[in-house]
């Protein structure tokens, strides 16, 4: 992490994604800053990271609640088989993020497939 600012208010530190969407398995995680800006070519995968902060999203922090619907967000990008990497073997799809929490980081682990 290159911010280590005891005040880092930051909420996502870093994103890294296996075989989701354009991600393939050997995808290299991307650290977060205060400001983070999405350049790149047509099809370089900037929705992709997009649609794929989405699911974090919408993933419920208990089983009694949540901001969104997963399911709603996963079946309007097309149901499961639409966000699994296509580039080789199918294998385990994987969303894993390093979040800031009361200025203590913690590691959460997203898997789909």
């Amino acid at each position: 992490m290159k911010n280590s600012d005891q005040n880092d208010q930051r909420l996502l530190l870093r994103i890294k994604l296996e075989n989701l969407l354009s991600f393939g398995p050997k995808a290299a995680p991307l650290e977060l800053e205060n400001l983070n800006i999405l350049i790149g070519p047509n099809a370089a995968g900037k929705s992709n990271l997009i649609e794929a902060l989405s699911l974090i999203r919408a993933t419920p922090v208990s089983a009694a609640s949540s901001n969104m619907d997963l399911r709603g967000v996963v079946r309007r990008g097309g149901g499961v088989d639409e966000w699994l990497w296509k580039g080789g073997k199918r294998e385990l799809a994987s969303i894993d993020v390093v979040v800031n929490i009361f200025s203590r980081s913690a590691a959460t682990n997203r898997a789909f497939g």
